[in-house]
């Protein structure tokens, strides 16, 4: 069963996996949960324009028998806001007596704890398969959009600026032209938190059929994306309804790039090394 503590977080990323009915709740309540307490079940599937039943089934899910139980909980959510910010809607817990130093420790801890999720999952031997395939290939091409693409951005000029012919696109356009010219001696690396983005997606499938190695950084292993993919990193997460796109999602992003990074100069020291300060004198 859901815990009380956990509702709302638990809501929120677990919205993609409703069905289209509990999606709409799922949004109503985070976004007018404070509302939802002292409302009806016939309210509430009103508000949210769905069914009674689909209301019924929405608690259900998350664990609580019946809609008062639901409510109960929800309210004990709602409350917590009277001691800072809403705990079950960040990544940490904040209370409103915290300095500043405070907060830099827990963001701190909290960037510890991503990256050490982003490492727990970590199977040394498909990273140094993936790691060998970079290392062959004709061209890399980066795939991104949002925040997503400012990684795609850096990983392209991280392998760039080593020798390595690599691309970042974040047009959807762009990606699907050259996802469809890409062959068996290239590489697709494809950068999704969520991994359900419809471009991603399209392009991902665009570049299979043509016969690229496809490569997917994710935090969702039972995306669509992963699904696709020749070769899953998972990242870690979180990301969450209030904070969106975090600096710990883009942390564990870049964290996964940098150790393939690294991991190619470890192969090719003297190589690297040529390459790199030849980038280094080019921008003086």
């Amino acid at each position: 069963m859901t815990t009380i503590k956990s509702l709302l977080k638990n809501i929120q990323k677990n919205q993609e996996n409703f069905a289209k009915s509990g999606q709409k709740l799922a949004e109503y309540i985070l976004l007018h949960s404070d509302q939802v307490v002292s409302i009806s079940i016939s309210d509430l599937a009103l508000k949210a324009n769905v069914g009674e039943a689909s209301v019924s089934r929405f608690c259900k899910q998350l664990g609580f028998n019946r809609f008062q139980d639901f409510k109960t909980a929800l309210a004990i959510d709602v409350t917590q806001k009277e001691h800072g910010l809403e705990p079950n809607l960040s990544s940490f817990e904040l209370s409103i007596t915290d300095d500043v130093i405070d907060v830099a420790s827990k963001l701190k801890n909290n960037l510890n704890t991503i990256l050490n999720d982003t490492i727990t999952p970590i199977k040394p031997n498909e990273i140094a398969l993936i790691v060998d395939k970079i290392s062959a290939c004709r061209d890399i091409c980066f795939f991104g959009i949002g925040s997503s693409g400012i990684a795609a951005d850096y990983a392209y000029t991280k392998l760039m600026r080593i020798g390595l012919k690599a691309e970042s696109l974040h047009n959807n356009h762009m990606m699907y032209i050259r996802a469809s010219l890409l062959s068996h001696k290239d590489i697709a690396f494809f950068i999704s938190h969520r991994g359900e983005s419809e471009e991603i997606i399209k392009s991902i499938s665009l570049a299979k059929k043509e016969g690229a190695t496809t490569l997917a950084l994710t935090h969702r292993p039972d995306s669509t994306l992963a699904s696709i993919a020749d070769h899953v990193l998972i990242t870690g997460d979180d990301q969450t309804f209030i904070q969106g796109d975090s600096i710990g999602t883009m942390m564990s992003q870049l964290f996964m790039i940098d150790l393939l990074y690294t991991l190619l100069i470890q192969r090719e020291p003297k190589k690297a090394q040529k390459v790199k300060l030849k980038t280094i004198q080019a921008l003086k």
